[in-house]
Order: C-alpha cells, then structure tokens, then sequence
C-alpha cells in the first residue's frame, strides 16, 4: 500500500488541524461493577472513579508490561491473550464469531513482558469468512471510559469494517446488533470506532448518534466519518498503540466528547465547539480552520443508555487478510502506552 512513517509524521505535524488543543480534563464516573466475564481470557476488574486529563501519563506508567494493570481501581475489562488456547481466550468474551480462523501468536507490541502472546485474526483466500470478531458486554457506564489496545494491520488487505468499536445497547446485549442504516433514536444505541477507510491504511472514524447526518436524497443513515481530508496513516505489519476516550453527553445535550491517540499523539478530540469543521453532507466531516465549531456528541437522551460493550471486529469483504490484537485495557481513566517491562 506503500505506507510509510513520512506519511505519519507529516500528519502529526498537523495535529492542530483536528483540533488537539490545549490539556483538557474530564472525569470518570459511575458505580463499582465488574468488567469482562469471569474465566481465562478477559480478566474481571472492580471499576472505580476518578479523573485524568486528556494529556495525561495514563495508568499504564505504574505497570510495567501491563502487568497487574487490572487490579486498578479504574480498570473496568482487561485482555491480554496469554491464555493456552483460543478456545480458553474466548471463554472470557460474551461473543465469539469464527474461532476457528484466530490463533495465538508470539509477535507482540514492543515492551510486553518477554514470552507473552498476541491474538491474530485471519480471513483465507476468497469470501467463505469475511466476519471474525469478538465481543464484551460490560457493566453500564455513565461518565467517561477510555479503551486502549494495540492492532498491527497487513498491507494486502480490503478492510471493510475492521477496529475497535464501543457503545451502549439499550437493553445490553451479549452479541453485536446490527444497525447499519439507522439512526439512533436517544435511547436505544450509540456507538464510534476506529478502523481504515481509505488508501495507505488511513484512520477514520465511523460513528451512529442521534444528531449525525443522512445519506441524501434517500434518508438512510448510515455511520458518519469524521476525519475526512485529514486522516492518519498507520504503517503496516507493525503494532500502534490506539486509545480511544468516550466521555457519555448529559441527557438531551450535546456535550458528549470522543478523543483518539495513536502512539501516544493526540490526534483529535470533539467537543461541542471544537473543533471547526466543514459539514461535508451525506455523513462526511472534515477539520476546517474556516468551517463551523463542532456541534458535539448528543449520544443519548436518557441515564437508561450507557457505555456497556467493546467490539473488536475483523471484518473484510475478501481473503487473504489478517489483523492482530494485543493489551485492551478499558477504565474511567487515560491508560497510555505500554511501559516496557522490567
């Protein structure tokens, strides 16, 4: 795809075109819960409260190769795949889609602990498979989450829907619902992701809120990109670290929030009035100095909706193609990069 690290550093260059401003604060919120589903792989974690700003160092300082990470109190879910086998790793998530085409794998994000494994996904030749995924119901949150994991993607690949998703189902669910062509009503789901939607492996975002745009003139409202004209590129074959942060609207309001950092470098961060934007139409959105500030996140519209499922989904239109996944961490605080382990 003839990625290279110009590409990405020339776009963090121009991080202030996404409207990565000044260190911003944000806090958690929320009751106690346990995350993940008790077993082998996602690892129970007792989520607490508390705050960090956007800027921050994150947890992962104090825990050199995410080791013990899940006893913090802000932890809600924990993966790290160091289970003896697939079917073990899955015994830990609510939805496992096509097993049979994951494996483990000793090719791990730089500072993991020495011997530890990662979890590759892999699409064969042609379109037998085109979905693999896994999926976690989490206790419901009604403050700020941050979700940070590490994906390496191949160079070969025709991703079609392929990176993390988080949300809220009301009612929760254990599996992923289907809601292409919908538009939230407030209180039924919501939900934003990071995965590739261009050439070179660039990033964008593929959110469903209430307030998002139509495709026109037929009014299907299908998910919104929010980085257009300005998106980063990743290298393949070679882990990133991404962190995703949610921060939940007040009901009826738009003061809901979403951030994303790759490798540590804020890339861009929505709040109601930042930052300006061209309104393309048709669900398209791009940073503009000169457009209109960001009307910000109306996600939901009542306390019944929360933040409550991750989603890691692999999902491509044909074969071959693989992706790989390492360290989800989810909690009410920034997470940051790993720490290397001693």
């Amino acid at each position: 795809m003839g990625n290279s690290r110009s590409i990405w550093f020339a776009f963090v260059a121009g991080l202030a075109l996404l409207g990565c401003g000044d260190e911003t604060s944000s806090s958690g919120a929320g009751g106690r819960g346990t995350g993940g589903t008790p077993g082998t792989g996602g690892s129970s974690a007792t989520g607490g409260s508390g705050g960090t700003a956007i800027n921050g160092t994150g947890l992962s300082a104090a825990y050199p190769g995410d080791v013990g990470i899940d006893s913090h109190s802000s932890v809600i879910f924990y993966e790290d795949f160091e289970d003896s086998s697939v079917d073990a790793m899955g015994a830990g998530w609510d939805n496992v889609t096509r097993g049979d085409t994951m494996s483990l794998t000793g090719d791990v994000p730089v500072g993991s602990v020495a011997s530890s494994q990662a979890l590759q996904m892999f699409v064969p030749e042609g379109n037998g498979v085109t979905g693999v995924t896994l999926y976690e119901s989490l206790p419901t949150q009604q403050g700020t989450v941050y979700v940070r994991y590490y994906a390496k993607y191949d160079d070969r690949s025709d991703y079609h829907h392929t990176g993390m998703w988080l949300g809220g189902f009301n009612p929760p669910t254990q599996w992923p619902q289907g809601t292409a062509g919908i538009t939230p009503n407030g209180s039924d789901f919501f939900h934003n992701a990071l995965e590739p939607q261009g050439e070179g492996l660039e990033l964008d975002q593929y959110a469903q809120w209430p307030g998002m745009d139509c495709w026109m003139p037929t009014p299907s409202c299908y998910g919104n990109n929010l980085m257009r004209g300005a998106r980063p590129a990743v290298v393949s074959d070679e882990w990133n670290c991404f962190e995703l942060m949610l921060k939940l609207n007040t009901p009826g309001q738009s003061d809901g929030e979403f951030a994303v950092w790759i490798n540590d470098q804020l890339i861009q961060h929505l709040r109601e009035g930042a930052p300006n934007m061209d309104r393309m139409g048709g669900g398209w959105w791009g940073p503009d100095p000169s457009g209109d500030p960001f009307p910000g996140f109306n996600w939901r519209d009542t306390e019944d909706l929360g933040f409550n499922w991750i989603w890691l989904d692999f999902y491509v239109d044909s074969g071959p193609s693989s992706m790989s996944w390492d360290q989800v961490v989810v909690a009410k605080d920034r997470i940051g990069c790993l720490t290397p382990a001693q």
